[in-house]
């Protein structure tokens, strides 16, 4: 028997079908149908029951299976939340188990609202993590036209892969769409951060270099308030941009600073990253 023979065999992990938006529509659809069923069955035994009375067993009968079903489908959402929990974990570790993970959840059903939304949500961070960009933004740009609900928390980061996502798949439009979302909302400074450095780079990419160089003051304060390596990161990107808007001296002195925040490794690196998980890993 060869040493091939005796190994365990690697575990089997299960992968989700690329997003399509009538698929998740169409699970949202049969989520909501299985919810009003319960309803209908409730309150129509209940009033049933206040018709006929004891005269017939079929209300009482029909509320009871109006319980079990509710009871059933929190069972069920129970179970994607724990999933859910597991997810953050399993995506640094095993990208692939956490899609495993992911897809067993997203086959259930009936599952509640918001527990649907939040297992798409995972599965647009799983796509940027895998870098297939233009799924994660197809994802995220799909969530964002729909009222969240106990999700809303999420919309911001929504936006973040969306505007990140776009960037990479070299779609200016959309990137600009979700930066203008994310400047008509209330940000907490994490997310000011975030904005600043996806706006900088959109600019650059657009060759919009005097509007990525103004106020760079206050941009060069903010920056400080990041890690070293994504202050650099930053530093360099406004750097390429004040040599493009013809300004040698600011060039150079946000290259020097952007030299001693971040090495060369460190700037190839944060290049694979969107802003969530490189202030996540810098700290």
């Amino acid at each position: 028997m060869t040493d091939e023979a005796t190994q365990p065999a690697e575990p089997r992990h299960n992968t989700w079908p690329p997003f399509e938006s009538r698929v998740f529509q169409r699970q949202l659809a049969l989520d909501a149908l299985a919810r009003r069923a319960v309803l209908v069955l409730l309150f129509g035994g209940i009033f049933a029951d206040w018709v006929v009375g004891q005269a017939s067993s079929l209300p009482e009968a029909a509320v009871i299976l109006a319980a079990v079903g509710w009871v059933g489908i929190s069972v069920v959402s129970s179970r994607a939340a724990r999933a859910i929990g597991q997810f953050g974990a399993m995506l640094e570790s095993s990208p692939a188990a956490a899609e495993s993970t992911l897809a067993g959840a997203l086959e259930r059903w009936p599952l509640q609202r918001g527990a649907r939304l939040s297992l798409y949500y995972r599965l647009a961070v799983l796509r940027h993590h895998q870098h297939r960009f233009a799924e994660a933004a197809n994802i995220a740009r799909t969530l964002l036209t729909e009222r969240l609900g106990t999700v809303e928390r999420s919309r911001v980061d929504l936006l973040v892969i969306l505007i990140e996502s776009s960037l990479r798949c070299g779609d200016l439009t959309g990137a600009f769409l979700g930066i203008d979302q994310m400047h008509k909302r209330r940000l907490s400074m994490f997310d000011q951060l975030r904005l600043l450095a996806l706006q900088t780079r959109y600019e650059v990419a657009c060759g919009y270099h005097a509007n990525a160089v103004s106020l760079v003051d206050k941009k060069v304060r903010m920056a400080e308030l990041l890690p070293a390596p994504l202050a650099g990161h930053l530093h360099a990107m406004l750097a390429t941009s004040a040599a493009a808007a013809h300004q040698p001296v600011l060039a150079d002195w946000l290259q020097r600073r952007a030299d001693l925040l971040a090495t060369p490794e460190q700037m190839d690196a944060l290049l694979g990253l969107a802003p969530t998980a490189a202030m996540s890993e810098t700290t």
